[in-house]
């Protein structure tokens, strides 16, 4: 899944392929949406994630800020989804059954921290 480890190589063509997106998100949204292009029948690894202050009185046991993360196919129906709750981040890993712009939706669980925003990234990687 990616979480723990770092593979050079495929963080050398995350960066050359331009598969990563960054912003700032802000409490009063809700959701964002991102769409990528991606191929038929490959296999998709997916990351989504954001800081927060380590302040908020909590933190340790849950993050101030707890955002979900679903995909949707170019028809708009629901492929797979995270809705992890104890840290800054989730991720997937999917099959494209056609090609074209999949949606990715990041949407808010919880927002307790005192910051009204917060920096994110999402890569992907296919394989």
């Amino acid at each position: 899944d990616g979480a723990g480890g770092i593979d050079l190589l495929a963080t050398y063509y995350v960066a050359a392929r331009n598969y990563f997106r960054t912003a700032t998100l802000y409490d009063s949204d809700y959701s964002w949406t991102w769409r990528i292009s991606l191929p038929r029948d490959r296999t998709v690894y997916l990351a989504f994630v954001w800081d927060t202050k380590y302040d908020y009185s909590d933190y340790y046991n849950q993050p101030g800020i707890d955002l979900d993360l679903s995909i949707y196919d170019p028809r708009g129906r629901y492929v797979t989804g995270s809705a992890s709750w104890d840290n800054t981040f989730e991720s997937v890993k999917f099959r494209t059954r056609r090609p074209g712009k999949y949606t990715v939706k990041v949407s808010t669980f919880r927002w307790s921290a005192s910051s009204h925003y917060t920096y994110c990234g999402l890569a992907w990687n296919l394989r």
